[in-house]
């Protein structure tokens, strides 16, 4: 979680910022060195702080990129689909193309393939892939009867909410 916290701070979303700094005194306080891309970002901030941006709320974010990170992973194990694709190079669909037509049709957010792709690599299902568990076998939600529909819908509602 510290990635998304580190990126979101640097775009100027305020609890991110509250987060981060929160996160480097206590550990400074007990003594504890500073992880290196926190220590690396505490020096750029204190050299050039960041103003906060008032923007879509940072837990929307990061539940929303949960979401499509599950969304992703759902597709891949359940239908077989790449989790992403080469965009120039083949009009084969994936995983994350396919969560982009969701979300464009089912909630009217317009995000790029690109950008989909990105949050996929930061997400938890991503992150189990590279450690070698990518057939998601052991991986299994709480809920495995619900369908890549019911989870583009939990999608949907974040939206409106």
């Amino acid at each position: 979680m510290i990635a998304y916290d580190i990126k979101f701070a640097r775009e100027g979303h305020p609890e991110a910022l509250r987060h981060i700094c929160l996160l480097a005194a206590v550990l400074l306080e007990r003594g504890d060195p500073l992880p290196e891309p926190l220590g690396t970002f505490i020096a750029e901030y204190l050299r050039n702080p960041i103003k906060p941006k008032p923007r879509e709320r940072y837990r929307e974010l990061v539940v929303r990129a949960e979401l499509i990170g599950l969304s992703i992973m759902t597709i891949t194990h359940d239908w077989g689909f790449r989790a992403t694709r080469n965009i120039e190079a083949t009009e084969r669909a994936s995983a994350a193309s396919i969560v982009r037509q969701a979300l464009k049709k089912g909630a009217g957010v317009s995000l790029g393939e690109k950008a989909i792709n990105k949050i996929w690599e930061t997400s938890h299902g991503a992150r189990l892939a590279r450690a070698g568990q990518g057939d998601f076998r052991r991986l299994r939600l709480k809920h495995p009867d619900k369908s890549l529909a019911e989870t583009v819908l939990m999608i949907i509602k974040l939206k409106e909410q």
